[in-house]
């Protein structure tokens, strides 16, 4: 188990992010750690595995870059720039390149998975 730190929001500002949005990287950080923890070991021959009629752990990963898509798309189109992302299927797809992508969309400059 990984050293346990203070919260985000307890760490100082997230560099490079105006006062105004601290709020928003401090939630994105915490989500960003929590993608790395919970899916540590996660086997990938589960990821697309539903259980009890819910939806599989990949689907709530890749839901979780299509927010962070559509809130960057959005963006995009409020300063006029064009542009969008998209989701590939599930198939072949591991554990830690699926957690490891919802994580680039979260915390693009942290998205590296130490030690896995």
């Amino acid at each position: 188990m990984a050293e346990q730190q203070p919260h985000p929001w307890l760490r100082g500002p997230v560099d490079g992010v105006p006062r105004e949005l601290q709020p928003v990287a401090h939630a994105l950080v915490q989500t960003r750690e929590e993608v790395d923890e919970f899916t540590a070991g996660f086997p990938d021959d589960l990821l697309w595995e539903g259980v009890a009629g819910l939806a599989p752990v990949g689907y709530h990963l890749k839901h979780i870059a299509g927010v962070i898509d559509r809130a960057t798309l959005r963006d995009a189109m409020l300063h006029g720039v064009a542009g969008s992302a998209r989701w590939s299927g599930a198939g072949g797809v591991s554990t830690t390149t699926t957690a490891s992508g919802a994580a680039r969309k979260i915390c693009p400059g942290r998205a590296k998975r130490s030690g896995r």
